[in-house]
């Protein structure tokens, strides 16, 4: 596999185009990681809102009707039922 990344200012986004002889499983899984990081949830901290992508979450969980996302360092709440993460 090859990377190569292209980094200007002029671009307005960030855009990830695959070249590949076909679609494998291993391509899928890629995909899927990388639209999974792109997913945001709210959730907040200390009476403040933050926005949390999906990359940044270790785990979640849900204890006496109240969920929980931990990322490495932190720990939020969130109002989103247990189920409402998966895509």
């Amino acid at each position: 596999m090859k990377i190569i990344v292209d980094a200007n200012k002029a671009y307005p986004t960030v855009e990830i185009t695959i070249k590949c002889p076909e679609i494998d499983q291993n391509i899928k899984q890629l995909i899927k990681q990388m639209e999974a990081y792109e997913l945001s949830f709210q959730a907040k901290k200390d009476e403040r809102i933050y926005s949390l992508q999906a990359g940044q979450l270790f785990y979640v969980e849900s204890i006496d009707n109240q969920t929980f996302m931990y990322t490495e360092d932190e720990v939020f709440e969130s109002d989103l039922k247990l189920y409402e993460f998966k895509k």
